[in-house]
């Protein structure tokens, strides 16, 4: 029995049964879980690229560019930033910026400690729906993931946080939303 639904056969409820017991649920739950609970059931729907940064607003530094890469590390607002080699489209992997905090701290800021901490970057195929691709960042305890299309050409970034907001909301508050346009 889910909220006055009752099952007699022992059937497992699909989808859309379960969507009708949590929209009938309105005396029972608030309206804040029941948004929660339907964008969930609703996870299976949206895929990856619905809710992906698309490649050309990612922020990324050239590894073989000390200067710029030096300088994005002084400017970056997020946690990590995308590495690549030579050409934008071909990334190496992501820097933490606590990372590079550390050695900023221990004063061991030179190219060779920086490409240590290159981390190999994650592919997910476009297509992915959401509620997979939780499941997998779950299971490899990862946070970010690149999106590929057919042929493995960068299409953009989810991340767990995009996941998450797709089922409470918005949660955080974007730093480059907090500057006034001059």
């Amino acid at each position: 029995v889910l909220y006055g639904l009752k099952n007699t056969n022992n059937d497992i409820l699909n989808s859309e049964e379960l969507r009708m017991a949590v929209v009938d649920s309105k005396p029972m739950l608030s309206k804040n879980y029941r948004k929660m609970l339907l964008n969930i059931i609703d996870l299976e729907k949206v895929k990856v690229e619905d809710i992906m940064v698309p490649h050309h607003e990612l922020v990324s530094a050239d590894i073989n560019n000390e200067e710029e890469l030096l300088d994005q590390f002084k400017r970056v607002q997020h946690t990590r930033l995308l590495i690549f080699d030579g050409i934008e489209t071909n990334i190496i992997g992501t820097i933490h910026m606590r990372d590079i905090v550390n050695i900023y701290a221990k004063n061991e800021i030179n190219m060779d400690s920086i490409r240590e901490l290159i981390r190999e970057p994650y592919f997910v195929p476009e297509g992915t729906p959401l509620s997979t691709q939780l499941i997998q960042f779950q299971k490899r305890k990862e946070r970010i993931a690149l999106v590929v299309d057919e042929y493995g050409d960068i299409q953009g970034i989810t991340t767990l946080e995009d996941i998450l907001e797709e089922i409470v909301g918005e949660f955080t508050t974007d730093p480059a939303s907090e500057e006034e346009d001059i």
